[in-house]
């Protein structure tokens, strides 16, 4: 995933979580790294997850704060 402010300007040096969640149900957890070649960029692996939909919700302190000064107020998922 990449951080950005609003301005654009890249964020770098976040904390950033990645559960992959079926069923409502926490399946498997990752703590993505920045990409030191693209700062701002974070990357993951998440390894054999059920087959089905998975759902991927990212977190982090970051996160929380560039979402509210979007007036973004649900989780950020991805199917």
């Amino acid at each position: 995933m990449r951080l950005s402010q609003l301005d654009g300007k890249i964020v770098s040096g976040a904390t950033v979580r990645m559960t992959a969640t079926q069923d409502g149900k926490p399946v498997q957890e990752s703590t993505l790294k920045e990409d030191a070649s693209r700062p701002g960029s974070y990357l993951g692996t998440l390894e054999q997850l059920p087959a089905g939909p998975v759902k991927l919700q990212v977190a982090g302190d970051r996160v929380q704060a560039l979402l509210a000064a979007e007036n973004f107020r649900r989780p950020l998922r991805r199917r």
